[in-house]
């Protein structure tokens, strides 16, 4: 059938179903209607701004028409306002006027998505919902929200379902972030099978989705993962926007071609009854895989696929697990690639964090933290996923390194999707010794503590065993320690069900002074969902001769073999997360009779903008008003102050934010600010209703 008379009978059918007492969603819009079949071209994970690899998939980009989909995770690593502009910006974004997107988790690291939805606005669908549809050429093309409520019964599984009646077309696409089924690192999703159901049901045909950085065709399958070449669904992982590159831990039932090598973008030219598929490598990579196939709607010849196969073996940085189950392996790096690749971002402040054949407590490699001034350096992986459960193992030696006693600061850090650390581990020196401890924040935002554990100069094998309550009232979260392979204290009957872990930071992580000099250094790094870990090998392995850490007033590179660190005091330091701001004023005001209230919330930030909990904010209140004003930040690190009876004739009244404190973080006013410009940072002004 020709475009023309498909669009004639699509226009009678939407007018049909607009009709009254119809609460069918209308048909969307036709989107680059095109005299050729339309090309539609993308890929997930994409733009971090320490990486380059983002360029070299936007130039793909560059050269390929048609209609630009992602599939989440679109700036790394918490889709803040900045990070879509200064590193997705100059990227994919040069590409935004044509690019339909869909968001991912590290999209809504910002409270609300908002950096998304402000930098895409309209096109990314309502704010809060983020899902959409429309049409290109013959097919329906779906873009859903893997980050709000999708259970079965949701609002946007109802949306979905109806959208899907309302807009028969022989062939659709639906596209999202969290992948039903994955042999990558985050491996099958169970919580897409609401999306996969309804779009099975309907005799949908292509599901293209992220979040496992890899490259993954399947077979088509049903919503169980049961191989159905009749009417089954093929999906796509194409999470090679330029993120870091993840293994395969476990093969899933009916994969047909992985790869976890190559960046590169996944091609689709749509066809009336068909499609075909490419995945383009970037410029230097070989492999690709290509193919086609009817939709399930329409008859025709069988399908077809091709791939060229990348040469040469799986590059040494793919962890290899060790032995046990692998199913619920999260991440492990040994540091044996010799760089900090496969961790998911890395703050190195100018070298001082980095790999090192000094640092190795197993193996040849580790992890060297050299502290030099106050600045964190971490590494950081954002692989787990909202766990209700997590454990992780890691090697630590604190190398002489030089503290004033009772100093604390924190080597390990688990955080939710807001960032608020909800585990944590400290490490301090007191009366001569090194000691550690663990910690487990409850719902109530207080911190539960094991006692100090004393340790010895030297390398010690560490485990966390971390656990979510399992309903609210349960009280039976809890945390435990392990130390060299024994069992030191076990948290438990913690109220903590509405915490899950997201991600985590290893290294130098807050709280550093000038108290603390020197380096320390971490090595095999490990975590899982379930199994206990146990030391590699099941022995501590006992580190080379440890000599002395030198401070000198040069500088020389990282990267030599030697444990002699020289250190310099020229750098400038940079913002770090030791510090917090006020990162957001908004006003409202209420009328009140022949009085008025006005309001105003506060959102307090760390040096990367992630949302503080627990920060007492207090003002005062002038031009119109008078008296304090104090509030605690939630873990979306905002809080609200308001003062009631404003005369009318007070026609504005103004907030000062006179002070902010914290257990942790030192409250720096002159970082204070609004990004909507609607204040200072510190001061704002509240008008009248």
């Amino acid at each position: 059938m020709k475009f023309i008379e498909r669009l004639f009978i699509v226009l009678v059918f939407a007018a049909f179903l607009s009709g009254p007492g119809n609460p069918i969603p209308s048909l969307p819009e036709t989107v680059l209607a095109q005299s050729r079949d339309p090309v539609f071209v993308g890929a997930g994970d994409i733009s971090n701004c320490s990486r380059s690899e983002d360029e070299s998939t936007a130039q793909l980009l560059d050269n390929i028409s048609g209609t630009v989909f992602t599939l989440g995770d679109n700036a790394y690593p918490d889709g803040t306002a900045s990070q879509f502009s200064d590193c997705y910006g100059p990227t994919w974004g040069r590409h935004k006027n044509r690019t339909r997107p869909s968001p991912g988790n590290h999209d809504y690291h910002v409270s609300g998505a908002s950096g998304y939805y402000n930098y895409f606005g309209s096109v990314a669908g309502d704010s809060g919902k983020g899902y959409y549809s429309y049409n290109l050429g013959a097919w329906h093309i779906i873009s859903l929200n893997s980050e709000v409520g999708y259970a079965a019964g949701s609002a946007q599984e109802q949306w979905l379902k109806a959208d899907l009646t309302a807009n028969q077309s022989v062939c659709t696409l639906a596209y999202w972030h969290h992948p039903r089924f994955s042999s990558g690192q985050h491996g099958n999703i169970n919580r897409s099978q609401p999306f996969w159901q309804a779009l099975y049901d309907d005799g949908a045909d292509v599901i293209l989705n992220g979040h496992d950085h890899t490259y993954e065709r399947f077979a088509p399958q049903n919503p169980n993962g049961q191989a159905d070449s009749s009417r089954g669904i093929r999906e796509f992982v194409v999470g090679t926007g330029g993120a870091g590159l993840y293994p395969f831990p476990s093969i899933q039932p009916n994969s047909q071609v992985r790869n976890n090598t190559t960046y590169g973008v996944l091609k689709l030219t749509l066809h009336a009854t068909s499609y075909d598929w490419q995945f383009v490598p970037i410029a230097g990579q070989t492999f690709t895989d290509s193919g086609s196939a009817n939709c399930v709607g329409a008859s025709g010849p069988t399908p077809t696929a091709t791939r060229t196969p990348t040469p040469g073996p799986t590059p040494t940085r793919t962890p290899t697990p060790p032995s046990g189950s692998s199913l619920d392996l999260i991440f492990s790096d040994s540091f044996e690639s010799g760089d900090l690749s496969a961790w998911s971002s890395s703050t190195t402040d100018g070298g001082d964090l980095g790999v090192s054949t000094a640092a190795a407590l197993v193996g040849g490699n580790g992890l060297q933290a050299v502290i030099d001034d106050n600045n964190s350096i971490y590494v950081t992986d954002d692989r787990p996923n909202a766990e209700p459960r997590y454990r992780a193992r890691f090697y630590f030696d604190p190398n002489s390194i030089s503290m004033i006693s009772g100093d604390t600061h924190f080597i390990f850090n688990g955080l939710d999707g807001t960032s608020t650390a909800v585990m944590r581990m400290d490490f301090r020196r007191s009366s001569g010794t090194y000691q550690i401890r663990a910690r487990i924040l409850d719902d109530s935002s207080n911190w539960i503590d094991t006692t100090w554990f004393t340790i010895s100069d030297g390398p010690h094998f560490i485990e966390l065993d971390w656990q979510a309550a399992t309903a609210a009232g349960a009280n039976n979260g809890g945390l435990t320690l392990w130390i060299d392979g024994v069992q030191q204290a076990n948290l438990s009957g913690v109220n903590n069900d509405s915490w899950r872990i997201d991600r985590v930071r290893l290294g130098a992580v807050s709280g550093i002074d000038s108290g603390t000099r020197g380096a320390y250094y971490f090595d095999a790094f490990e975590s899982r969902r379930q199994t206990y870990i146990g030391p590699a090998g099941g022995v501590v392995t006992p580190p080379p001769t440890t000599p002395t850490i030198v401070l000198t007033a040069t500088n020389t590179p990282l990267s030599t073999a030697t444990r002699t660190r020289t250190l310099t005091s020229t750098r400038t330091p940079t913002s770090t997360p030791t510090t917090i701001h006020i990162g957001d004023l908004d006003a409202t005001s209420t009328s009140q009779g022949g009085k008025w209230t006005a309001s105003v919330t506060i959102t307090v930030h760390d040096a990367s903008h992630n949302p503080i909990a627990n920060a007492t904010v207090s003002g005062s209140w002038s031009n119109g008003a008078s008296g304090t004003a104090s509030c605690t930040t939630g873990t979306n690190g905002q809080c609200s102050v308001s003062i009631s009876n404003i005369s009318n004739g007070s026609h504005s009244v103004t907030l000062t934010i006179n002070n902010v404190t914290h257990a942790t973080f030192a409250y720096i006013s002159g970082s204070n600010h609004d990004p909507d410009g609607g204040s200072t940072g510190t001061r704002i002004i509240v008008a009248m209703p």
